[in-house]
């Protein structure tokens, strides 16, 4: 675990600064029991003797040990204080720097530490780390030569050397040294990867690829690696050269991942890279043949092999790269893909411009260009008259059909005269030429119904249908007697009359507002509807049904409201006064 001591929060030890300030995190560790008891003995000696450098030679070292750090710079610290000089304080502090990766004060006291020990290899070699890790590594290089001059077989070092000058770009220094870790038995993956780009770049493409093969088989090889990637790019390079199955060299070329090698590449690499692309390029183009899918095939070929190398290639290698943009380009005219092969081409005069092969090229590009555009132009005027004719026709044909049709369904439904009929016209040609006609006659036709049915309820449902209709207000004038309650903003009072009061509750459902009787009044009422199918709700909390209205108790000075139970419900409520 890691911590920010500015801010006293805590992270998992794979995060390096803080989110909340930025600060460098500090390594936590816990202290087993018995260490703890220890550090409390030597805290209490030292407030004793709180100046024996013995002792805080001692508690230094103690807390190195238990990777109480921070507490061991400091002891250090103190014991530098009183001696400048001392040797051991200082070998203590290096090492607690570079164990918390404070680089720069760890460069420091280790410089300081090699002005007495010149030849002392650990400290050469941590200093040569540090330099690495800060990004000097020119400086790193340096303290690799001083350790090499005094042990020029280290295998380590010259393994920490190569790697490095692998960082640096320096690719053939580090191959020289590789070459020499393999020979003194080294077979690691990175060593024998570039030993195989030796032998490739020494023309020993048979050996090359052998030893290639062999390390970058692995079942679980990384194809994110910087040198995995190197090493199949050279395998792809050496199976060319020996003139390899086809499928084999794209095999092994398609792990190569581009945006990892612009970050690596070098002047061999680039050669390497287009050397590859144009023989696998220029075999694939021999393959397309003419077919609907030639396009497609061409413009891939192009965007796997062309634009993805475009940014490592266009630098250094200008020249292979457009005349493989021409070979494209002369697989397109060949297919009769006369604007592609003019942009192909375009691009081979932009990358080499004054070359007479690709300037003369264009040039019969264009015109050949001009002459199939002028050709086409007529032939799509022809086309295009011919089809404006078509759909002409066919939209006349169409029309004249439905509207043929839409008059058989008007007779239809007019002879029919029945709200359906006109209903089912009007569905289907909401905007017909007979949708006016047909929205009058439906409501007359409905009009007529009603009249025929001549019930309460048959004109409660024209009215909700045509409530401003043409025969509202005769509708209206048939149910002049009918109270409807539903919903209202006032509460209904109920007194005793000759008429009845009816309530016409058309849903499932629909309520009346709570109907009172004046205080002080006994009142008699008696309640019937075409099928009972309502509740009587009383404000107590009663509640009976139509069907068992017989049922309900002597009641003074009620309150209630009448509930739907099924549709269309009229409800006939006759008030008397008893006393």
């Amino acid at each position: 675990m890691k911590t920010c001591k500015k801010c006293n929060l805590s992270y998992d030890d794979d995060k390096m600064f803080c989110k909340k300030c930025g600060s460098a995190l500090i390594s936590e560790y816990n202290i087993e029991p018995r260490e703890i008891a220890k550090k409390a003995v030597y805290e209490e000696r030292l407030k004793i003797d709180s100046l024996n450098v013995e002792l805080l030679h001692e508690y230094a070292q103690f807390l190195f040990n238990n990777l109480l750090l921070q507490e061991s710079i400091s002891v250090s610290l103190k014991i530098l204080a009183l001696n400048e000089k001392d040797t051991e304080a200082n070998e203590l502090l290096f090492k607690s720097y570079l164990k918390l990766e404070n680089y720069k004060e760890a460069a420091e006291i280790g410089k300081q530490l090699l002005v007495d020990k010149p030849e002392d290899i650990i400290i050469l070699e941590n200093l040569a780390k540090i330099s690495n890790n800060i990004n000097n590594k020119d400086k790193a290089i340096e303290y690799y030569d001083k350790i090499l001059n005094l042990q020029p077989t280290n295998v380590s070092i010259l393994y920490k050397k190569a790697l490095v000058l692998l960082e640096m770009d320096s690719l053939k220094d580090a191959i020289i040294i590789f070459e020499r870790l393999k020979e003194s038995g080294q077979n690691d993956r990175i060593t024998l990867i570039y030993t195989g780009i030796a032998k490739a770049l020494n023309n020993e493409y048979k050996i090359a690829a052998d030893l290639l093969t062999s390390v970058l088989s692995a079942k679980e090889i990384s194809l994110k690696d910087r040198d995995n990637t190197r090493g199949f790019l050279y395998l792809a390079f050496c199976l060319v050269q020996l003139k390899g199955d086809l499928s084999e060299i794209d095999q092994w070329f398609s792990l190569v991942d581009h945006q990892a090698m612009e970050k690596i590449f070098n002047t061999s690499d680039e050669h390497t890279l287009a050397n590859t692309v144009s023989y696998i390029l220029t075999n694939k183009l021999n393959s397309v043949k003419q077919s609907t899918q030639s396009k497609y095939i061409i413009d891939h070929l192009a965007k796997t092999y062309l634009f993805s190398t475009e940014n490592i290639l266009i630098k250094n290698n200008s020249s292979i790269y457009a005349d493989m943009w021409h070979s494209v380009a002369m697989k397109q005219k060949e297919l009769g893909l006369n604007s592609d092969a003019q942009t192909s081409l375009i691009k081979s005069t932009e990358l080499m411009p004054g070359v007479s092969k690709y300037d003369d090229e264009l040039i019969k590009s264009t015109v050949l260009l001009k002459e199939a555009n002028r050709h086409k132009k007529r032939k799509t005027v022809i086309v295009g008259i011919s089809i404006i004719a078509v759909v002409l026709i066919t939209v006349f044909s169409v029309y004249s059909y439905n509207l043929y049709k839409e008059s058989n369904e008007w007779d239809s439904a007019h002879a029919e005269n029945s709200p359906e009929s006109y209903l089912d016209y009007l569905n289907k040609y909401p905007k017909g030429n007979h949708a006016s006609e047909a929205i009058t006659l439906k409501e007359m036709a409905i009009w007529n119904k009603t009249q025929s049915i001549n019930t309460l309820i048959a004109y409660f449902n024209y009215l909700k249908l045509y409530p401003e209709g043409k025969f509202s207000n005769e509708a209206k004038s048939k149910v002049s007697n009918v109270e409807t309650i539903r919903p209202i903003d006032q509460i209904q009072t109920l007194y005793p009359r000759t008429d009845p009061y009816l309530f016409y509750l058309p849903n499932v459902g629909d309520e009346t507002h709570w109907l009172n009787f004046p205080d002080g009044i006994k009142f008699n009422y008696s309640l019937r509807s075409s099928d009972q199918g309502f509740d009587i709700i009383f404000s107590d909390g009663d509640v009976f049904t139509g069907k068992t209205i017989s049922q309900i108790p002597s009641k003074s000075h009620p309150s209630l409201h009448f509930r739907a139970t099924t549709p269309d419900q009229i409800i006939t409520m006759v008030v008397t006064q008893i006393y």
